[in-house]
């Protein structure tokens, strides 16, 4: 040993969290047709992976 103390792991990179849009809904508490509206209208922006429409979950201060 040379008295060296070891660093920590770092820690995992955080994963980005994905909402549905009823979990966006609930957690906005609004509508989830107001939900929609605001991706039809494009101000809120989603990620689509075929019929998926999946929210960051750093949209939730957007204002809808």
């Amino acid at each position: 040993m040379t008295g060296k103390t070891e660093k920590p792991p770092a820690p995992a990179p955080r994963r980005a969290r994905h909402l549905t849009v009823a979990e966006f809904a609930r957690a906005r508490r609004c509508s989830e047709k107001t939900v929609r509206r605001r991706i039809a209208d494009g101000s809120l922006p989603v990620i689509r992976t075929g019929r998926r429409v999946a929210i960051h979950e750093r949209h939730l201060d957007v204002d809808l």
